[in-house]
């Protein structure tokens, strides 16, 4: 006769079954992540170290700087001949890029092709897809561009410009993170310093980082000095000193001629725009800029500048007339100065007869002068007589026997919540420009 379980029995054969199933999920899930994270962990330790690219002769990837048979930078985990943590700026030695804290192949901070509010890349962006970042490259993790950081419209640097990929700005270099550029700045684009060119400078000085030459000033692009001429380097101007009148205080010693290359800043080679309506001015002139891409010739006072004679170009009128502007949505207004006056004159830029009804200040608009951004997400402005380069605390522009090019770029700027208030609003202006005598 079969002998019947106790109660005792049959509970106690049910707890060893659930201790089974709880050992059986255990080990399951530690299969589960052996296998999904050990093809990682083997490749980092077996990984060919040192590998060159490019036939150079020098290490490019899964580079190992101290000898211990591991990777310390340009580390490439999935074995597709692209870094991906640990990851060097070009030639350099120290990681940068990337950076992998815990050692688990997956990078923690100052990541590549970092994303705007899941838009387009902001910073650290490898353009062209090698693993190494080509623009708005943040070097110091701190989120904010250091090399490379802006673009003209043909998509060519324009500040702190990296040529040789060394890490150090060769053109165009923003030490105050300004926006504007004060050393070896090129503002033509033809790769040729124009001012502000040598850590002591001989031609077209700019000492306080205005945008006006200061002294050793070649206006004719001559490489010898025309005004403002400081011959032993003292920084007192020795001849040429004063508008009209040449200094007798020294004899006129031409400046070296080794300068010979430098430009005087304000003088790009690019040439105005052809435009849909232009006037020219004795001592006032109708006309509007927002946008500037070239570092301008600023000043807080009118003491040194002449009756203006200057002609104004606008491609589409100086008139601002946009109703339910959408984010992501550019408005540009693009106009130019020219003058042919070979000394200094000063204009103004305001708005006038504005119609502002946004709520908020998410209208903004940027100023670009001959390529290069001078103001950056400035407040539309609300009221009429207001200066269009106030940001930059300027008073006047001046312009010597050149062209300015202008670009306003409008834009209304997305805080990451919902805009409903600003839905179908206006913003009306004229863009003025006035002699500034």
């Amino acid at each position: 006769m079969e002998k019947k379980e106790t109660f005792e029995q049959v509970e106690e054969k049910e707890d060893k079954r659930k201790k089974l199933l709880i050992i059986l999920i255990i080990m399951s899930l530690f299969m589960f992540f052996f296998i999904a994270f050990s093809s990682r962990f083997f490749v980092t330790k077996t990984m060919k170290l040192n590998i060159d690219l490019d036939g150079d002769g020098i290490p490019d990837i899964n580079i190992d700087l101290t000898g211990d048979g591991k990777c310390d930078i340009n580390c490439d985990i999935d074995g597709d001949g692209i870094p991906d943590v640990n990851i060097a700026h070009y030639s350099g030695t120290k990681a940068i890029f990337n950076i992998d804290l815990d050692g688990d192949g997956v990078p923690d901070v100052n990541l590549i092709n970092q994303p705007e509010a899941g838009k387009k890349c902001k910073i650290n962006c490898d353009v062209n897809g090698d693993g190494w970042p080509d623009e708005n490259i943040d070097l110091d993790g701190n989120g904010k561009c250091d090399l490379n950081c802006a673009k003209d419209e043909k998509g060519k640097c324009i500040l702190n410009c990296d040529n040789n990929k060394d890490g150090i700005c060769d053109y165009n270099c923003d030490y105050d993170n300004d926006g504007v550029c004060d050393k070896y700045c090129d503002t033509d684009g033809d790769g040729v310093c124009d001012y502000n060119c040598d850590d002591k400078c001989k031609i077209n000085c700019d000492n306080n980082n205005d945008g006006i030459c200061d002294y050793n000033c070649d206006y004719d692009n001559d490489g010898v000095c025309d005004k403002y001429c400081d011959t032993d380097g003292d920084g007192v101007c020795d001849y040429n000193c004063e508008e009209d009148t040449p200094s007798s205080s020294k004899e006129p010693d031409q400046p070296s001629s080794s300068s010979s290359s430098s430009k005087r800043p304000d003088r790009p080679s690019s040439s105005s725009s052809s435009s849909s309506s232009s006037s020219s001015s004795s001592s006032s002139s109708s006309s509007s800029s927002s946008s500037s891409s070239s570092k301008p010739l600023v000043s807080s006072s009118s003491s040194s500048v002449v009756t203006p004679v200057y002609v104004i170009n606008f491609d589409t009128g100086n008139e601002v007339d946009e109703v339910g502007v959408l984010p992501n949505q550019l408005i540009e207004k693009n106009f130019s100065i020219t003058s042919e006056n070979p000394v200094d004159i000063g204009y103004r830029l305001f708005w006038e007869d504005v119609e502002n009804n946004f709520v908020t200040n998410n209208f903004k608009y940027d100023v670009i002068l001959n390529g290069i951004y001078i103001v950056n997400k400035a407040n539309a402005p609300k009221n009429s007589n207001t200066n269009i380069l106030g940001s930059l605390n300027v008073d006047y522009v001046v312009i010597n026997n050149t062209t300015h090019n202008y670009k306003i770029i409008f834009y209304l700027e997305d805080p990451g919540s919902e805009q409903n208030e600003d839905q179908g609003r206006t913003f009306k202006a004229k863009i003025q420009v006035t002699s500034a005598q």
